[in-house]
């Protein structure tokens, strides 16, 4: 029973849409994602590098962002494999 309502509970998620959150909100495609904490974590990074940014012109913080995007897609992707492994079960 337990088994049945959580795979119920969860379905295959858009990296997409993943994407397009972190575009909205830094670290959103990971909450997105699942990893609610990690995802608090990039925001508040993302608020922190940008501040040091206005010191070096932007650099560290466009680079940051682009790190967070690609994290976003790996977490996607992680939970739509866990998902199917567990479908598989």
């Amino acid at each position: 029973m337990e088994k049945e309502k959580k795979i119920y509970d969860y379905k295959k998620k858009s990296i997409a849409l993943g994407v397009l959150l972190n575009l909205l909100l830094v670290g959103a495609g990971s909450m997105y994602a699942g990893k609610v904490g990690k995802g608090i974590v990039l925001l508040f990074g993302s608020i922190f590098i940008f501040f040091l940014s206005a010191i070096f012109l932007f650099i560290p913080w466009i680079v940051y962002i682009s790190f967070v995007l690609v994290i976003g897609v790996l977490d996607v992707m992680e939970y739509n494999e866990i998902l199917k492994m567990e479908m598989d079960l």
